[in-house]
């Protein structure tokens, strides 16, 4: 019975410790809101990406740096992508 309890109890923690998983973000419409979605949630959940506030360069920069780690973006997606995050996720006014 006691080995009953102690498992109970570390399944109980176990569980109350595992990261909650992140809230879906709708994103706004608009163009590039599709490109945004296929492109960003390839490698991480887009709640990761768009819990921040940045302005177009620093967007420009971030997504710089997701291609750097192997994100597959072209010229063309570039603009379109950074133009959408900074239009709808830039510095809060």
């Amino acid at each position: 019975m006691r080995i009953f309890v102690v498992a109970a109890l570390a399944l109980s923690l176990i569980s109350a410790a595992a990261p909650k998983p992140a809230k879906p973000i709708k994103l706004p419409k608009g163009a590039g809101k599709e490109m945004v979605q296929a492109k960003c949630s390839q490698c991480h959940a887009l709640s990761v990406a768009l819990g921040i506030r940045q302005d177009k360069e620093h967007w420009a920069a971030t997504v710089d740096q997701m291609i750097s780690r192997g994100a597959i973006v072209s010229d063309d997606e570039f603009d379109v992508v950074v133009a959408y995050l900074a239009k709808n996720f830039g510095p809060k006014k």
